[in-house]
């Protein structure tokens, strides 16, 4: 008998031991909701779990979710080193180890005999996870430092791939990539639907419910659905927390965040024949109105959603008085990929979302200097 998708995901988490979850490291809320509401119902299964994203810090607006609070910035150790000793010709005494000028000595005394340099070898163990999930992800390589340090592990560990995006490579040993959906939380809630609809409870309902939201921007964008519609509806009544997401995603900015929000479009521009939007904000803003470059990154999504044509949002900011400029650039379009288009320049991210980092160079030229780059680029592939 074929086993559908979701039975199998469900079977192959049945025989994992340990399971990582993780995602891009550009991540987005829908990333983090799809994560935590998933990790909630492997714990219920009671299987150990660890959700880690390179480099997560956890945005104050998402601390309301039980369960965001336990993803990890970074890997625990992978795998041990082990050290055989074969005991063909004898048996131990007495062990102990000590730690020498940096080096590790290991004294092991025979009960009767001796060892010989020939009993003693070394290995790798298995790695740490047997199975890895992966969500809201296009390719392993937007997992950052997690693939770039260990990408035998990502090879060789069996992967489920979940994802909403048409640009997702199909990397997993199981892929569901559902491209009718409008996040990776409606992906997962019509997985554990299929499982088993009374996994969703409260907690699970509120964090998808914030994936969906957030994705969507408030169900304004062209992917929401009858489907997703239906389903929100659904997860309201298994007592999805709607109000509370609502005030955490949308009603926590700062007098600060606003101040830098109204100095950012106040130097908005646009391109329409390349169908781009820009802005710059000089280290002097910052130090004028307070807060942080996380406090206006929300700036760019506004812009994507309230400009029409708008098929690339770019934010130019200045870290510190003639420092650093980095670039920050958004698309929601499926036929662009901003890593090639921000190639010339040092940067990390994925196709949709990157940040590039400009050296030696002032605010004013930097910004002629991205925007012509890319404006050329966007123009080479106008649809």
């Amino acid at each position: 008998m074929v086993l559908s998708l979701s039975q199998q995901i469900l079977e192959t988490i049945e025989r994992s031991k340990q399971i990582l979850l993780t995602f891009r490291q550009n991540w987005s809320v829908d990333a983090v909701t799809a994560a935590v509401a998933l990790a909630a119902v492997i714990e219920r299964m009671e299987k150990a779990h660890t959700i880690a994203v390179s480099g997560f810090q956890l945005p104050a607006n998402l601390k309301f979710l039980p369960g965001a609070e336990k993803v990890r910035p970074a890997l625990d150790s992978m795998r041990k080193f082990l050290i055989k000793l074969a005991l063909r010709n004898t048996e131990i005494e007495e062990f102990t180890y000590d730690i020498v000028d940096g080096s590790l000595h290991i004294a092991i005394t025979p009960r009767k005999g001796f060892f010989a340099p020939a009993d003693v070898g070394t290995a790798p163990s298995e790695w740490r996870y047997d199975l890895v999930i992966v969500l809201d992800t296009p390719d392993l390589e937007s997992l950052g430092s997690f693939y770039v340090e260990h990408p035998e592990f990502f090879y060789s560990t069996p992967i489920i791939n979940i994802d909403h995006t048409t640009h997702n490579e199909h990397f997993g040993r199981i892929n569901m990539v559902d491209v009718t959906a409008s996040s990776t939380a409606e992906v997962v809630a019509e997985l554990l639907a299929q499982w088993d609809p009374k996994l969703m409870d409260e907690t699970v309902a509120t964090a998808l419910l914030t994936g969906i939201t957030a994705e969507t921007e408030s169900f304004r964008l062209p992917s929401v659905s009858p489907k997703t519609l239906s389903l929100a509806s659904q997860l309201v009544s298994l007592g999805a927390k709607r109000e509370e997401i609502v005030a955490n995603l949308y009603r926590t900015k700062t007098v600060g965040a606003l101040k830098l929000w109204g100095r950012a479009l106040a130097r908005l521009k646009q391109d329409s024949l390349a169908q781009m939007v820009w802005s710059v904000m000089p280290a002097s803003d910052f130090e004028k109105a307070g807060g942080d470059t996380a406090d206006v990154i929300g700036v760019m999504d506004e812009m994507m959603g309230s400009i029409p044509r708008t098929r690339m949002a770019l934010l130019l900011v200045e870290e510190s008085p003639g420092g650093a400029v980095m670039a920050h650039a958004r698309t929601t379009d499926r036929q662009l990929d901003l890593r090639q288009l921000f190639s010339a320049y040092s940067l990390t991210g994925d196709r949709t979302a990157i940040v590039a980092t400009l050296t030696g160079k002032p605010l004013a030229v930097a910004e002629r200097e991205v925007v012509d780059e890319i404006r050329g680029k966007l123009l080479s592939v106008r649809i």
